[in-house]
C-alpha cells in the first residue's frame, strides 16, 4: 500500500515541479491526518495532507510562499548559448573574419557578390555562395589584413547598392587595401540618376517591370521600389559615386556596361544601358588606405559577462554613459582618416534609433557623433565618414587621440569589438 501511494505522490510532485520526497516532509501543514477519507486515499491522505485539501482552507493560501521557496533560479542570457541555438539569429550582432581559399590564382582577380555568375579566372566570393568554386565572404565582416598578396583587380555588378553609404565607404576602404597600386575595381549598378529618368511621368502599361513585379502605379512610387527593391539601399549617379570613390582613395572613370579600361574585366557584365538602369565605373586606386585595428582599452560601466568567437566581448551595460575607448597608439589628423568603425552591436533596443555615440577626443577637447540605426545593414557596424569626424571634431585640421563608443543604455546586453580605423598613407 505505501509503494501505491509513493507512485502518485511522486507523479503528482513531478507534476508540479516539487522535488521528490517534499511533500512528506512539510506534512505537518495538515496536523499530520487526513480528515475525509477511507482506503489507500484516506492512506495518503495522513503521508501527503497537503494534497488532500481542507474545507475550511483553500490550499492557494501557500502557493505565494512555495513559489518564492521553489521558483526555479532566472538562468542569464549568454550569447554562447544563443550561438549554439540560433546561430543565424546571433549572427545579427556578431562577426567573423573573412577567409581566402588556401590556394590562389596568380594574378589574384577578385569576384564580389559574384552570386550564381560564376567567372573563371576569378576567385568568387558571395555571402552566400551557391556552389563549391565560390567562397563565402561577407563585405561587412573584417577583411584579411595582409593579403597573402596584392590583387590585380576587382570585380562587382549589382553589389555595391545592397548596402547604406557609410557601409559603401567601409567596403571600399577595405578593397582598397586589398590591391595593388593602380589596380582597377571595375563597379556596375543601377544608376539613380537614370532611374529617375525612367521613372519621370511614371504609368503603368502591360509587361513593365514595376507595375508587373510590385504593383506600382505612380512616379513617386516607382522611384521608392527602384531604390528599394530586393534590398536596394544607396543608389549613386556619376558624382556621388566619384566622391564616394575618392573619399576610399579610389578616381572613379566612368565607362560603358561592356567596355572597362582593363581588357580582362571587359565583357564581364549581366547588364547594359540598354533595357535596364545599369552604369558602370572603373575605380582606380590612386591613394593607397591602410587599415589599422585596435581591440578595447578600456570599459567603463560594462559587465563583461563572456568571450565568444573571435574575441567578441559579450556584456551588460551598468551605468548611464557607459563607454568603450580605444587609444589611437599615435595622434592621427581628422583629415586624414578615411573610415572609421566601432564594432560592437546592441542585443536589447530596437525602437530607438539615434542609440549609440561616437566620441573623439583630442588635444583640443571632445566631439560627439551620434548614429542612426535605421541607416547600417548590419548591427555591429558603428561607421564615421570623413564628414561626420570634421563636424564632430570641430574641423579637419584637428587631431585624434582617443575614440570611444556609448554602446547604449543601462541594462542593454552588447557586444564589442575592435576599432578599425582606416587612414591614407600619403
Amino acid at each position: 500500500e505505501e509503494a501505491g501511494a509513493r507512485r502518485p505522490r511522486q507523479a503528482r510532485e513531478g507534476r508540479e515541479g516539487l522535488p521528490a520526497g517534499l511533500a512528506v516532509a512539510l506534512a505537518g501543514w495538515n496536523n499530520g491526518v487526513g480528515r475525509w477519507r477511507h482506503g489507500w486515499r484516506g492512506r495518503i491522505a495522513r503521508i501527503l495532507p497537503e494534497a488532500t485539501p481542507r474545507r475550511d482552507r483553500p490550499p492557494t493560501a501557500h502557493a505565494p510562499m512555495l513559489s518564492r521557496l521553489f521558483a526555479p533560479r532566472p538562468r542569464r542570457f549568454l550569447l554562447s548559448q544563443l550561438l549554439a541555438d540560433e546561430p543565424g539569429l546571433a549572427g545579427a550582432f556578431t562577426w567573423r573574419a573573412n577567409r581566402l581559399p588556401a590556394s590562389l590564382p596568380d594574378p589574384l582577380w577578385l569576384h564580389f557578390g559574384c552570386g550564381e555568375n560564376v567567372l573563371d579566372g576569378f576567385v568568387n566570393l558571395d555571402f552566400l555562395p551557391h556552389d563549391a568554386r565560390v567562397a563565402e565572404w561577407d563585405l561587412l565582416d573584417p577583411w584579411p589584413a595582409p593579403w597573402p598578396r596584392p590583387a590585380s583587380g576587382a570585380l562587382s555588378e549589382d553589389t555595391l547598392e545592397h548596402f547604406f553609404l557609410a557601409e559603401q565607404l567601409y567596403i571600399l576602404c577595405e578593397l582598397n587595401a586589398a590591391l595593388a597600386p593602380g589596380a582597377v575595381a571595375r563597379t556596375l549598378m543601377p544608376s539613380y540618376a537614370r532611374l529617375v529618368e525612367y521613372c519621370r511621368g511614371f504609368a503603368p502599361r502591360p509587361g513593365e517591370f514595376l507595375h508587373a513585379t510590385f504593383g506600382v502605379e505612380t512616379e513617386a512610387d516607382a522611384v521608392n521600389a527602384g531604390m528599394r527593391f530586393s534590398g536596394h539601399r544607396w543608389l549613386h549617379d556619376d558624382a556621388s559615386l566619384a566622391h564616394l570613390a575618392r573619399l576610399a582613395g579610389f578616381e572613379a572613370v566612368k565607362t560603358s556596361c561592356a567596355e572597362s579600361t582593363v581588357p580582362f574585366l571587359s565583357g564581364r557584365n549581366l547588364r547594359a544601358e540598354e533595357g535596364s538602369a545599369a552604369f558602370a565605373h572603373d575605380l582606380v586606386k590612386r591613394v593607397p588606405v591602410a587599415r589599422t585595428t585596435l581591440a578595447p582599452g578600456e570599459l567603463r560601466g560594462i559587465e563583461v559577462v563572456e568571450t565568444v568567437g573571435e574575441a567578441i566581448a559579450f556584456g551588460e551595460v551598468r551605468e548611464a554613459g557607459a563607454r568603450v575607448r580605444w587609444r589611437l597608439p599615435r595622434p592621427v589628423p581628422v583629415g586624414g582618416i578615411a573610415c572609421v568603425n566601432a564594432r560592437g552591436a546592441n542585443l536589447s533596443s530596437f525602437r530607438e534609433h539615434s542609440l549609440k555615440r561616437l566620441h573623439f577626443r583630442g588635444p583640443w577637447g571632445e566631439g560627439a557623433w551620434a548614429l542612426d540605426e535605421t541607416l547600417k545593414s548590419k548591427a555591429c557596424m558603428n561607421l564615421a565618414m570623413p564628414a561626420a569626424l570634421a563636424l564632430a571634431c570641430g574641423g579637419a585640421d584637428r587631431v585624434v587621440e582617443e575614440i570611444a563608443l556609448e554602446p547604449g543604455r543601462p541594462g542593454d546586453r552588447v557586444t564589442i569589438g575592435p576599432l578599425e580605423l582606416f587612414a591614407y598613407a600619403r
